[in-house]
């Protein structure tokens, strides 16, 4: 468990389990990235080739002054809903540029270390590319794998069978996205590969024992 408080960020890498228990009224920004970017290219690969060598520990890290500044100023654009995608990516870049130019670079390495070294594992590799795959033998193919090697390193990594995963994963983030985006149930259907709404419907009613429609409307129902 790692606890912060305020003015201190942490990282988390991607596929990692996160569960926050609030102990006072707070405020807080989530930024969601696959990688750092490489947007100072020297301290980059420097603070890579450090983190190389490092124990992946999860640390916190305390909020210097442009970082301070930068999110005041996040805080009003989300309030104000100034939403514009072009405009948010501008600023994730503006954030990795205070983070890579403004901390010590062993400090950033060991801050990076999760996930420089996430990025180059086969997790990493299925985490990213799941949604590309229709079924096992295909997934193998993307990674250039046979198929008796990818199921056996999937086995070894995730704990559970490849084809079960991709059914349990398929299902998570159909549910999430049904029950917390506004995209359309066309738009769901397609995005994972479904030829038809009635294929989708059956999907769901076999994993879910409801409806894209009736998930959809619960959520509506709660709000």
């Amino acid at each position: 468990m790692t606890t912060f408080s305020s003015g201190q960020f942490i990282l988390q890498p991607i596929g990692s389990r996160v569960e926050f228990h609030i102990l006072e009224s707070c405020e807080c920004i989530l930024y969601l990235f696959d990688r750092p970017q490489n947007v100072c290219n020297d301290r980059f690969l420097s603070g890579e080739t450090m983190a190389g060598n490092m124990t992946v520990t999860p640390i916190v890290m305390n909020s210097c002054t442009p970082l301070v500044l930068y999110l005041e100023g996040m805080k009003k654009y989300i309030n104000d809903a100034m939403l514009c995608c072009n405009f948010l990516q501008a600023k994730g870049t503006e954030l990795i540029y205070i983070l890579n130019c403004y901390y010590p670079l062993k400090e950033l390495a060991t801050f990076y270390a999760p996930i420089y070294r996430y990025t180059k594992s086969f997790k990493y590799f299925v985490m990213q590319n799941y949604l590309k795959a229709k079924d096992v033998e295909s997934f193998a193919q993307l990674g250039g794998y046979s198929l008796p090697t990818f199921r056996r390193i999937f086995k070894e990594t995730f704990g559970e069978p490849a084809y079960q995963w991709m059914v349990k994963k398929k299902c998570q983030d159909i549910h999430n996205d049904l029950i917390t985006t506004n995209q359309s149930i066309s738009e769901i259907c397609y995005k994972y590969g479904f030829e038809s709404l009635a294929n989708f419907s059956h999907f769901c009613r076999a994993n879910f024992g409801k409806s894209p429609r009736t998930i959809r409307n619960e959520r509506i129902g709660n709000i």
